[in-house]
């Protein structure tokens, strides 16, 4: 067991050492390795631990003895107390190793220093380009931290001008409702004078007519009077259909939700609005093809990724399962049409795997459709038939699933019809598909389909 040292700086004394300089022989905590690496530029500072260092004698405790043996199986240097029969805390514990004299070891680790010192040369040319290339992704890496960043501050400076938008279309919208009240608000203000008014017109009329029974001489002035007192009585009623129209209503507003669960609700889908998912960009291999048919098989996805484009990132969102979504070729339809590039998988119940890629939408009316970047592949043969030509790449119609020319899903999900004469017009040994078919039209039983939306994008 080596023994733990202490840094030789003598106020330091007390603190583990974490390196040794050869050739200073001194060992050195961290606060002094960082003085004496500024110092002694090309001295060199072993790392306690974790790297073999050499003083000439052995670091063992108690032993202080010259290093004259070499331990294979631990590929150490030790001393004659390390190999020695006797056993105990600090002896012998190399005695069962197989151990040479270093000078019969000598041979052995020249060569081995060659090939070190090779191989260091060799990747000295390159390592310049290589720290270049490294840098360049970190500053990469450093400007896609902080456009995502800015990109989420955005979003979120948009939630919250929103939110305060909506609250003051409220604040704005419970004037506009309360304000509707305000002439009911003035007709009750008039109606504070309106007993005295009632009880002056009753009044008035009572004395015109008195009056008018005992001096008819004042006649144009009853009238007018009278005249008087009826428009009063129009202002009069109007006020008092008002007031019961008023009473009769029962006015409530409200703001809602006010209940505290469906605020809480709110609340919640703010907290767990986003996601940061860390995604690795890799040019070898298609995201998320999560297949049960190759299950997870690099090497087929791989291949695949090559196929369809080696040089920038794929990713693959499934669409249609056949032993999730069924076997109706309206399903099909249903969930694959219209999603641009798609990369269909098949396993036969005899146990082939193949499929179709196509940069073309599936639809169920577009007929014959031509595109050069199809093709179908058979993953057990690891083989890719490349279309011919200009002849037709897919068929779209209601009645058929995934259709090349003479190959695909008829009236259901789970057949093949293998038609070996017309599949080998469009596409390059189509026939060999699965089991060589040159002429008849043979059946195959599918245990299951996978069809992904492909997407392509630049890597960042």
């Amino acid at each position: 067991m080596s023994e733990e040292k202490k840094c030789s700086l003598k106020k330091h004394n007390e603190i583990n050492a974490i390196y040794y300089c050869e050739q200073c022989n001194i060992y050195m905590c961290n606060k002094c390795s960082n003085l004496h690496s500024d110092l002694f530029e090309n001295h060199i500072n072993y790392e306690l631990g974790k790297q073999i260092i050499n003083t000439g004698l052995c670091q063992e405790k108690e032993h202080k003895t010259e290093l004259k043996f070499y331990c294979k199986n631990h590929n150490k240097l030790c001393c004659a107390i390390c190999i020695s029969k006797i056993k105990g805390d600090e002896y012998g514990q190399h005695t069962d190793c197989e151990v040479y004299k270093i000078e019969e070891i000598a041979d052995e680790k020249i060569k081995s220093l060659k090939d070190n010192i090779k191989y260091l040369e060799d990747i000295s040319l390159n390592i310049e380009n290589s720290m270049d290339e490294l840098q360049k992704i970190i500053n990469k890496i450093d400007e896609n931290k902080e456009k995502l960043k800015i990109k989420i501050s955005k979003i979120f400076t948009k939630l919250r001008n929103a939110i305060n938008d909506r609250e003051n279309e409220l604040l704005l919208d419970i004037d506009n409702k309360f304000n509707e009240f305000i002439f009911d608000e003035k007709i009750i203000k008039q109606n504070e004078k309106l007993p005295n008014k009632i009880k002056e017109y009753l009044e008035k009329g009572k004395n015109i007519e008195n009056e008018w029974k005992n001096n008819n001489k004042k006649l144009s002035i009853f009238i007018n009077d009278c005249i008087n007192i009826e428009n009063s009585m129009k202002n009069i009623k109007l006020i008092k259909e008002n007031i019961e129209n008023f009473n009769s209503k029962k006015i409530c507003v409200k703001f809602s939700p006010e209940q505290e669960e469906k605020i809480n609700n709110i609340i919640n889908d703010i907290k767990s609005f986003g996601q940061i998912i860390k995604k690795e960009n890799s040019t070898n291999y298609i995201s998320n093809l999560n297949s049960l048919i190759i299950n997870e098989n690099k090497n087929y996805n791989k291949l695949l990724k090559s196929w369809i484009n080696n040089n920038k990132i794929i990713n693959a969102e499934l669409l249609y399962r056949l032993t999730r979504d069924g076997d109706k070729v309206s399903k099909f339809h249903e969930l694959c049409d219209n999603q641009g590039s798609t990369l269909t998988l098949f396993c036969t119940s005899d146990g082939n795997v193949g499929g179709i890629y196509t940069p073309i939408s599936w639809d169920t009316t577009s007929r014959s459709k031509y595109d050069t970047e199809t093709f179908m592949f058979n993953l057990n043969k690891t083989e890719k038939y490349n279309h011919i030509g200009n002849k037709t790449s897919i068929w779209c119609l209601d009645h058929f699933g995934p259709w090349t020319a003479g190959f695909g899903f008829d009236n259901t999900m789970k057949k093949i019809e293998h038609r070996g004469i017309n599949v080998n017009t469009a596409y390059e040994r189509g026939a060999e598909i699965l089991p060589n078919n040159t002429e008849k039209t043979v059946y195959f039983d599918i245990n299951e389909v996978e069809i992904y939306k492909i997407s392509i994008e630049e890597e960042d």
